[in-house]
């Protein structure tokens, strides 16, 4: 007689085994669940509409301070075999990154560093780094 497989054991059949590999994967954290479980959501860019995350309690001051900010996550990325983005990410580090009004502007940086192509003018030396192979 043939055993009848459960609910869990077809969709695991269905959507297969996951690939796991270290990574990092950027995007706005948003809602965090520290209740028993510490999880939270991250959008990303592109790619899916969110990803799932999970943390352990040492990150959790950064998961505070980058509340409904842009970070980036490094850890455990988790994908299934036919998807080419991650669904969730077991989180090892948390960056977070300046509001965008808090970054330079492009007069902030003008003149930073006025010797760095040397005798070479600034035209010359961006067209070669363009057409060479990096």
């Amino acid at each position: 007689m043939e055993a009848r497989l459960g609910v869990e054991e077809k969709l695991e059949i269905i959507l297969g085994p996951d690939e796991i590999t270290y990574g990092a994967i950027s995007g706005r954290l948003e809602y965090v669940n520290v209740h028993r479980k510490r999880n939270f959501r991250l959008y990303p860019l592109i790619g899916p509409r969110w990803i799932r995350g999970r943390f352990t309690e040492d990150l959790l001051p950064e998961i505070r301070k980058g509340l409904d900010r842009h970070v980036t996550v490094f850890g455990k990325l988790l994908f299934k075999s036919w998807d080419k983005h991650p669904y969730a990410i077991i989180a090892e580090k948390i960056d977070v990154h300046e509001p965008d009004n808090e970054l330079p502007t492009f007069n902030d940086v003008k003149g930073i560093a006025p010797d760095l192509t040397g005798d070479v003018r600034s035209s010359d030396w961006v067209r070669k780094i363009r057409d060479e192979e990096w």
